[in-house]
């Protein structure tokens, strides 16, 4: 039965709503009420709520329970959709499912959650994590659809929801080391007394592979002679394998042919050199073409974390700033190539990004100086172009020929991959 009762607007005026009880959410099990306000008479506020009366009482907006939960068919919806996906996906997947979508909706009935519901449940995940709310979304969304295919529910209450679009956070976002900074960034190694991790951070910083790539490369992947690596695979999250798994990189961008400059293949025989000669004191095997170029204990690949951890010793022990993480660390070279005159597809296709959005991404955050570059070579230019017309005026000639702005690199000074490369 259906209470009615009057209130006051916050402009004085006398308004009418009626609260009813609707009966057990079959989704949660809990009595439900409902709300309407805004009549303008008891009267009017009487028959919306008969109405409403009537199509509770008619059934029409409940329907029978599915005795399915929302994690039942999540995860008969998953157990077949893992089969297609790396293990390093499958891990960072199941964290949005398992700490975002399940605690929100595993335990109501998949055939009652309501659009209203998953509203408050994406809400709350935008407040943790706009990234994971996304991927929450994108799961609950996915076993809708899945459920609708197999009957096991009759309508997709995801439907029409937007994915949150995740906030860049700021400064720290364009942050990455020019020129000056790597140069006193490698002038922290002892080249002579550390040369592991100094060629370690020469590669990244030369070369742009991701750190899980350079873990990965064997010497076989080395072709010292042609100047190249040949990026073919990756250190990927693991459950089961303890320090992480080798695995081919995700994307076919990633699968590549990155160029060497002529001092980081010095530095990289150098350490061949080194490394064989600690493998006989230690008493280890060399695997020849399938040997690690980088190993850490038993002379196994190092474990993902070993190099930001390397990183971030030498940034903390020198007091470096600002402090950067290993993914900046990538980004350093991506933003110092587009500075010293590489086209973004080139880049793009060097660091293996599949889509040029990522590139155009960072390319758009790297340059205040290219832009005060930009600034001051046309203030040049217009003041050149002044200067022509006035001396041209004088002697009451024609209009001398405008100066051209000047060029930040000839074709012949533009830096190439393959040769040795100045902007560090």
């Amino acid at each position: 039965m259906a209470s009615i009762k009057p209130y006051q607007t916050k402009a004085g005026e006398t308004k009418y709503l009626f609260k009813i009880y609707k009966g057990v959410n079959p989704a949660t099990g809990k009595k439900e009420t409902t709300t309407r306000r805004g009549f303008s008479t008891e009267k009017a506020a009487r028959m919306a709520a008969t109405k409403m009366q009537s199509e509770i009482d008619n059934n029409q907006n409940v329907r029978e329970p599915s005795k399915m939960s929302f994690m039942a068919v999540g995860e008969r919806y998953w157990s077949e959709r893992k089969l297609n996906m790396r293990e390093s996906t499958i891990i960072d997947r199941r964290l949005a499912i398992e700490q975002y979508v399940y605690p929100d909706l595993g335990n109501m009935r998949i055939g009652y959650i309501r659009r209203e519901d998953v509203v408050k449940a994406l809400a709350g995940w935008k407040k943790r994590s706009e990234y994971l709310a996304n991927d929450a979304l994108a799961f609950t969304r996915a076993v809708y659809k899945y459920a609708m295919g197999a009957r096991l529910a009759n309508v997709d209450p995801t439907k029409g929801l937007s994915a949150p679009k995740p906030q860049r956070k700021g400064a720290d976002e364009d942050l990455f080391w020019d020129k000056d900074q790597m140069d006193k960034f490698f002038g922290c190694i002892d080249r002579e007394t550390n040369l592991k991790d100094y060629a370690i951070f020469r590669t990244l910083a030369f070369t742009g592979l991701r750190h899980g790539e350079l873990i990965a490369l064997q010497w076989g992947d080395i072709d010292l002679n042609a100047r190249a690596i040949h990026v073919t695979k990756t250190l990927s999250n693991s459950k089961e394998v303890k320090g992480g798994k080798i695995e081919a990189p995700k994307t076919k961008a990633g699968n590549r042919v990155v160029p060497i400059d002529i001092e980081t293949v010095k530095i990289l025989k150098d350490w061949k050199r080194l490394q064989a000669e600690e493998m006989v004191i230690k008493g280890w095997k060399n695997e020849g073409a399938k040997q690690y170029v980088f190993t850490g204990q038993q002379n196994k690949h190092f474990a993902k974390a070993s190099i930001p951890y390397r990183l971030k010793k030498i940034i903390d022990d020198n007091k470096l700033k600002p402090v950067i993480s290993i993914h900046k660390f990538r980004h350093s070279y991506i933003s110092n190539m587009l500075i010293s005159g590489a086209s973004i597809s080139t880049v793009q296709h060097l660091v293996g990004h599949e889509s040029p959005e990522i590139t155009l991404r960072i390319y758009a955050h790297i340059s205040n100086e290219i832009k005060s570059e930009a600034t001051d070579t046309f203030a040049k230019y217009m003041q050149s172009e002044n200067e022509n017309s006035a001396q041209g005026g004088s002697k009451g000639g024609s209009r001398k020929e405008a100066t051209q702005p000047p060029k930040s690199h000839s074709q012949d000074e533009m830096p190439m991959h393959g040769s040795s490369i100045d902007f560090y």
